[in-house]
């Protein structure tokens, strides 16, 4: 009988010394997350972006909002200059997925604005499925949005992401690394621009934008975009969608690049989504571009800027209209064929 009791006693000693772990160990989690460096930086950006969003008020404005070709690809500046409209570049990093990205414009999209996406090909490809770099980042910066916009299923994804004791362990010992973000930051100017390239580092592998092969399905990405759009409009916001700057490469002239494109293409026009521009409109010469296929230099953002100016005057004249003594110019042809390639009928 005393050996039931001892045996009854130490499973229930066990269980209890568990549960106290575990409960010290996300109390820890919870209290050291939040004090990582490595995400420091970019919640700064994050706040920023919002702080010169939300300054704009109720005045009708443009919005800017993607991965890091947006950053690194629009200068709102120019944008606001040439319209007269406030304009802001919302725009992140890419790694923290698409669903985050037109999470961060609701909070400060109103009846009257505009909000052009000029998304990354992984946007339009989305699984819905997270990562630890977003993960992370969510849970260290940002826990309104993992308590009030994930799904219970979700949240447990973004935990198990960091759940591990050696991850845990590791990101705390970094706590005054340098930062991680693949790509240096740079400086944000009063639009939320980035004034400097971040680097001068050239590419080192260039391949093909990403895209489904086969037949064309509806992924979790084409989803939230048509989702975004019902919203637009019901809140009176304007949405464009756009392609992200890319390095030319000949791939995207073989007959299953121009199938997918005309097949994007159809999926907006069925959905009623307005599109600025084709994929083939901003593929530019690699010489413009810098540490990824994506990130253009301040000459190439000139140039996608001003492309981009001419483009929204002639899709909507009665909004977009160019001031006096501020004419984009015709320095936005790109230069040469492969930027005035165009779909077929």
């Amino acid at each position: 009988m005393s050996y039931s009791y001892s045996h009854k006693g130490f499973f229930y000693l066990t269980i209890f010394i568990s549960l106290a772990l575990t409960l010290v160990y996300c109390l820890t989690v919870y209290l050291l997350w939040p004090t990582i460096g490595e995400y420091r930086g970019l919640k700064d950006y994050v706040m920023k972006k919002e702080r010169a969003a939300r300054m704009i008020g109720d005045t009708p404005k443009i919005i800017f909002a993607g991965g890091s070709a947006t950053l690194l690809g629009i200068r709102a500046k120019d944008i606001e200059t040439a319209f007269g409209i406030p304009s802001v570049n919302l725009a992140l990093h890419a790694g923290l997925d698409l669903d985050y990205v037109l999470y961060t414009v609701k909070k400060v999209a109103r009846s009257g604005d505009v909000v052009i996406l000029p998304l990354e090909y992984e946007h339009f490809l989305y699984d819905g499925a997270t990562n630890s770099f977003k993960a992370s980042f969510v849970l260290s910066c940002d826990r309104e949005y993992f308590f009030h916009a994930l799904r219970p299923g979700q949240k447990l994804e973004y935990l198990f992401h960091i759940i591990g004791f050696n991850k845990v362990f590791k990101t705390v010992k970094r706590f005054h690394s340098v930062q991680l973000i693949p790509w240096a930051l740079g400086d944000l100017n009063e639009n939320g621009d980035v004034t400097s390239n971040g680097g001068e580092r050239r590419l080192e592998e260039i391949s093909p934008a990403p895209i489904q092969s086969g037949e064309f399905k509806e992924t979790e990405g084409l989803l939230l975009i048509k989702e975004f759009s019902r919203w637009a409009k019901e809140k009176g916001v304007i949405v464009y969608v756009s392609y992200a700057n890319r390095v030319y490469l000949k791939d995207y002239e073989r007959e299953e690049y121009v199938r997918y494109f005309e097949n994007l293409k159809r999926y907006f026009v069925r959905n009623d989504i307005a599109v600025l521009g084709t994929p083939y409109d901003f593929f530019y010469p690699v010489d413009l571009f810098y540490g990824t296929q994506y990130h253009l230099s301040q000459q190439g953002i000139t140039l996608r800027t001003e492309k981009l100016i001419h483009m929204l005057t002639d899709m909507n004249p009665a909004f977009f209209k160019v001031l006096p003594g501020r004419n984009p110019g015709d320095a936005v042809t790109g230069g040469g064929r492969i930027m005035r390639r165009r779909f077929r009928d």
